[in-house]
This record gives structure tokens, sequence and C-alpha cells, in this order.
């Protein structure tokens, strides 16, 4: 029932900005701002824009959703949530605001969101934004969300094309080493010896006395890892402001 009336409020938040004209040009839903936290019209269209920008750019939906409150979920239940019943895509981006306890969760969704943007990212970009939220400077918060997750996602994908180099570069080198001591070892009529045997004639030397010690013997116990339970839908940071 709750939910359901959750559900309402956002869908009637919706409706009131997607009959704005200014609004046409842009995606309107990825800023729901319930809480009313910015009420001048350049700023909210500044920030429609912006997060429609990086959005298009990086092809996966970067939303702000503020509440007045949250209804008794945490912030990554209700991040889930608003992200399902505001029907954004499933790679997706969010900023969520709950003003009742003053709560700030950032998570990342789908495939692609959670592969780029990790719950060690969503922890910076919380921490980041948490400064201009504390001090009341809401539309500095909000671009500067839009900006550090375009920031996270540009090094992301670079650091995976850098890293793809690497692993090719090393697989060429280690094709070259083992043809290169192939090669080598096609070369060599003689090769090195780790024993002695070979170098003694048969039946030179005879043993006639062995014995074998037990000194001591090393026991060691690693203990069982446990998993703990997780959803797993979404990567998530939640904190205070």
């Amino acid at each position: 029932m709750k939910k359901r009336i959750l559900a309402f409020v956002f869908a009637i938040v919706l409706c009131a900005m997607s009959a704005l004209p200014a609004f046409a040009s842009v995606e309107p839903y990825y800023f729901v701002d319930a809480a009313g936290l910015i009420s001048d019209y350049d700023e909210i269209q500044n920030i429609e824009q912006k997060l429609a920008d990086v959005s298009k750019k990086n092809k996966i939906d970067i939303a702000i959703v503020t509440v007045d409150s949250m209804d008794g979920q945490s912030g990554k239940e209700f991040a889930e949530f608003a992200h399902e019943s505001l029907e954004y895509t499933s790679d997706c981006v969010m900023l969520l605001v709950s003003m009742e306890y003053r709560d700030v969760t950032v998570s990342s969704f789908g495939e692609r969101g959670r592969d780029i943007i990790s719950t060690s990212d969503c922890d910076s970009i919380r921490t980041a934004v948490t400064p201009d939220l504390s001090d009341g400077d809401y539309y500095e918060a909000f671009t500067n969300f839009a900006e550090e997750v375009d920031s996270t996602i540009y090094n992301a994908e670079h650091f995976n094309i850098f890293f793809s180099l690497l692993i090719s570069l090393g697989v060429g080198i280690v094709v070259a080493l083992i043809v290169v001591l192939v090669m080598k070892s096609q070369l060599k009529s003689v090769r090195f010896q780790s024993a002695a045997a070979n170098y003694l004639k048969e039946g030179s030397m005879q043993v006639t006395a062995a014995y074998e010690n037990f000194l001591y013997r090393n026991v060691s116990r690693t203990p069982k890892s446990t998993s703990s339970s997780s959803s797993g839908s979404s990567n998530s940071s939640s904190g205070k402001f």
C-alpha cells in the first residue's frame, strides 16, 4: 500500500514536469524533485539538461530523485523502488536524497551500470556531493553529481581499454617467448641435467644403509569464508548530510 502511494506521488510529479513546455527538448524524468529542493526555474532547467546530456553521452540513465521521506526503507531499498517505479532503463546511476533524516544514497543498476560504477565509485561520488548538500547548496550538489558520474564513467572505460591493450601485449610476449624457447631447444644436442644419476657408472655405488628421521609436522588451518547475503540488484552507498 505504501509503495503504491509513493508510486502515485512520483506519477504526479512526472505529469507536472512533463506539462512544462520548456522541458520539451529534454527528458524531464531524469530529475524528480518530489521534495521541492530546487525552486528556481532556470536552475531546474539546467539540472534537467545536464542530466540529459550526460545520460545520452554515456548511454546510461543518470537520475536524481528527492523525497521528503523514504517511509522506513533503507536508501538502497528505496532507490531500487524508485528505479523500478520511474521506469528508468536497466542501466542507471541514481542520486537519492531524503530530507526526513537527511539521507543520501548513490546507486548503480544494470549489468553495465554496476560494472562501470562500483560500490567504491558510489561511495566516492556520494562523498563528493555531501558537502554541498550539507550546506543546502542543492543546485551545486546536483550538477556536481552529474559531473562526477561522467568523470567516473570516462575513467572506467579508458581503464578497460588500457587494460585490454596490456593483456594483448602480454599474450604477444608469451607467444613470442614460447616460439623462441622452442627454437632454442632445437639447437642443442646436450641438455642440462638436474640430477647426477646420468653421470654415474652403473653399479659403481651401493647404498648399504638408509634412514628416514621424522623431524616435525606443521599444520596450517584456514577458516572457511562465508558469503553475506545480498540482492545483487544494485551497487549502493548510503550516508547522511
